[in-house]
């Protein structure tokens, strides 16, 4: 898996690009974002999960809330937070099921909230 911060180039831009999944790894996405959105977690570090490069030292960091307030860049440069209610987190999980079906597609899995759109696309085309 790979996690990479896209600051401009395209319209979808600011963007965190996750892709390059195997179906492992797609499943550890799925249950990471089932765990918060069951409240059994409160944080997951996504750049931490096996298997996973993330270019440009990018960390992205999926936080349990009170709100969903989307992704914000931390003060390093490379840290990113993305905080969403249990609510928010059922949602993600749930986009991320049509890929475990089929990984040639992609999924925005964050837009409108915050600045910076996350999309998951496993083979790396959107």
């Amino acid at each position: 898996m790979r996690i990479e911060y896209l600051e401009s180039g395209s319209v979808d831009c600011p963007l965190l690009a996750i892709t390059a999944v195997s179906s492992k790894q797609l499943i550890s996405l799925h249950s990471a974002f089932g765990s918060l959105g069951a409240g059994a977690v409160d944080r997951v570090l996504i750049h931490e999960l096996p298997g996973t490069h993330a270019e440009g030292g990018v960390q992205l960091v999926a936080v349990l809330g009170r709100s969903s307030l989307g992704v914000r860049k931390q003060n390093r440069e490379s840290l990113f937070k993305w905080i969403g209610d249990t609510e928010q987190w059922r949602m993600v999980s749930e986009l991320v099921e049509p890929l475990l079906r089929n990984s040639d597609g992609f999924q925005w899995l964050e837009q409108g909230r915050g600045s910076i759109s996350i999309i998951l696309a496993p083979a790396g085309r959107w």
